[in-house]
């Protein structure tokens, strides 16, 4: 998805055609809880198993600027920011925003006011005009996208009912660029 931006500069005809960018922060897994996030999402979203690594959303697709001053912004938090690890203990299955997209989560409840900070501080200065105000940020890992409600449900308690504890450290950040839906990766930016 792209977005044309009117020039800076009142005497420039150019526009700048940016695309959709997001940060997330990459899953730091050890290998068996690794594997058992790719088998879970190989069986339950398998179209996004393969385009981007497991991770936690931190900042949701923006077009409002160019791919460099986004990098630069997500750079400067970055620089404040220290590691994370989280253990990701329950399996979440929220209300659907459309009738085709119920989504399955891993959550760690109670253990993510980091990353609820990593998000806040994110969309402070150059990506404020981004923050959604109307929806509350759950930090989360997708590990599933089901047709049916009742299936997201399903799945839900049946992880819930294996004990999951996936441990995480989150100790980088990634910004991706989403071009016709494909996503590119942009910057890797340690914390």
């Amino acid at each position: 998805m792209f977005r044309r931006l009117r020039p800076e500069a009142a005497d420039s005809t150019d526009w700048i055609v940016t695309p959709r960018l997001y940060t997330i922060a990459p899953a730091g897994l050890s290998e068996a809880d690794a594997w058992t996030i790719r088998g879970l999402r190989r069986r339950y979203h398998s179209k996004e198993e393969w385009r981007i690594v497991p991770h936690v959303t931190l900042i949701f697709g923006y077009d409002g600027l160019v791919e460099e001053e986004y990098v630069r912004h997500v750079q400067r938090v970055a620089a404040r920011l220290a590691p994370v690890c989280v253990t990701l203990t329950d399996a979440v299955a929220p209300e659907a925003t459309d009738a085709e997209t119920n989504y399955v989560y891993l959550i760690a409840p109670g253990a993510d006011a980091r990353l609820r900070e990593m998000h806040a501080a994110l969309y402070q200065g150059a990506l404020a005009p981004a923050l959604r105000h109307d929806l509350h940020y759950v930090p989360h890992l997708t590990v599933g996208c089901l047709y049916q409600r009742t299936e997201a449900l399903a799945l839900a308690k049946e992880l819930n009912a294996k004990d999951l504890a996936i441990d995480v450290t989150i100790d980088r950040l990634a910004v991706y660029a989403d071009t016709d839906s494909q996503y590119r990766l942009v910057k890797e930016i340690a914390l």
